[in-house]
């Protein structure tokens, strides 16, 4: 059964992951524009470049979320089990 400290350790992981592929294309973002080339063919690789960095973007957010998902999960682990109540204890009495 996975701990808390494993909830945490995959969050830490996932957000690594999200701040790697939030700035993933960022440098193939100087290689485009009227400064670098230009034409139909410059144009559309710039459109569907901005088209994947959004994209990835994306997936960072859904990322950071799952991480912090899972520091929810972690400190629901983390906190004491519930006192069964009065009428679960006296089921439990033989007749």
């Amino acid at each position: 059964m996975p701990t808390a400290a494993d909830f945490r350790m995959a969050s830490r992981q996932l957000e690594r992951s999200a701040a790697w592929l939030a700035g993933a294309l960022d440098p193939l973002a100087g290689l485009t524009g009227p400064n670098v080339w230009r034409g139909p063919v410059a144009d559309r690789f710039d459109g569907e470049l901005q088209d994947q960095r959004r994209r990835l973007r994306a997936l960072a957010d859904e990322l950071l979320l799952a991480a912090r998902l899972l520091v929810v999960d972690a400190e629901q682990l983390e906190l004491p089990p519930d006192l069964p109540s009065g009428w679960l204890v006296a089921a439990r009495r033989p007749a």
